[in-house]
């Protein structure tokens, strides 16, 4: 994902290291909502896996062109993010409740989702484009796999309020000018707006697996 500032949360951590948590009974985010974000994780999962499940060697492997990925790349890709991702969830929620920004965000849960069919294109940084990492099927899935049960046991585990922890993107002016609607809400996320877009990017790329399978067919 671009403009990657893991290094302000850090800074932001570091800072109200000796801050104390919030109350409990200031809390917002909802056990309904811890489970919609669960449901949404094993779900869009499931949803790769029935994508590849009936893909051999050849399938796993087949571009349409030099400048498409295959379905390996497509869940190397997902494994990346999903990393990713992980080690944000893990920073942002050790974080102390920032309410100032509760209602910046607010409304946008929907605007996330959406992202699953957007048709906004982007190229992926180097840190999250695949190389070939795993030699085969088995094994991609299987990583695959050990990184979404960490994503969804850090969300059940969580004492952190989801709706009060906030991660940043430093994301620059003219970049925000070519799409306003989508980067402007990417500036600042509540950390269950920043799970709801790790959904999101994996129902994307099951639409992409989708077409691929399709292009064989």
């Amino acid at each position: 994902m671009k403009y990657w500032t893991l290094f302000l949360i850090l800074a932001i951590n570091s800072f109200y290291s000796c801050v104390p948590k919030k109350e409990k009974s200031n809390r917002i985010w909802t056990e309904e909502e811890r489970l919609i974000l669960i449901s949404g994780l094993q779900n869009s999962l499931d949803q790769v896996l029935v994508s590849v499940a009936n893909s051999g060697d050849s399938l796993w492997t087949w571009k349409k062109d030099r400048n498409q990925w295959s379905l390996a790349e497509v869940v190397e890709h997902l494994i990346l993010q999903d990393q990713a991702y992980y080690r944000e969830i893990k920073v942002v929620s050790t974080l102390p409740n920032m309410p100032e920004y509760v209602d910046r965000v607010k409304g946008n849960d929907e605007k996330f989702l959406a992202y699953s069919t957007d048709p906004v294109t982007s190229k992926s940084d180097w840190d999250v484009t695949p190389t070939g990492r795993f030699c085969t099927k088995t094994d991609a899935i299987e990583v695959l796999r050990k990184v979404r049960k960490a994503i969804i046991e850090s969300v059940s585990k969580s004492d952190a309020d989801f709706r009060q922890v906030f991660t940043f993107r430093n994301i620059p002016q003219k970049v925000i000018d070519k799409n306003p609607e989508f980067y402007s809400i990417r500036q600042v996320r509540d950390l269950h707006q920043l799970v709801l877009n790790a959904i999101a990017h994996t129902n994307r790329h099951v639409g992409q697996m989708k077409r691929i399978s399709g292009a064989v067919d």
